[in-house]
């Protein structure tokens, strides 16, 4: 049995999203090549979108499609 993924949240540091490669995935299409940088360690998705001009609602959304696509 799968282990059932935690839904991503504006407060998710970048560093927990390196376990995913499709996330990984969806933030570099975006622009935010900057998740494996030091800063990832501290910044959330929230302070990384606002850093790049992103809308971090519509960011979270593909996230979280992205977990329920593997269900």
């Amino acid at each position: 049995m799968e282990k059932k993924r935690k839904k991503y949240t504006k407060k998710t540091k970048l560093h927990e999203l390196l376990k995913d490669e499709k996330a990984v995935k969806v933030l570099t299409s975006k622009g935010i090549h900057c998740i494996g940088c030091p800063m990832a360690m501290l910044e959330n998705i929230e302070e990384g979108c606002k850093a790049h001009g992103l809308n971090v609602d519509k960011v979270v959304e593909e996230l979280n499609k992205k977990i329920r696509k593997r269900k």
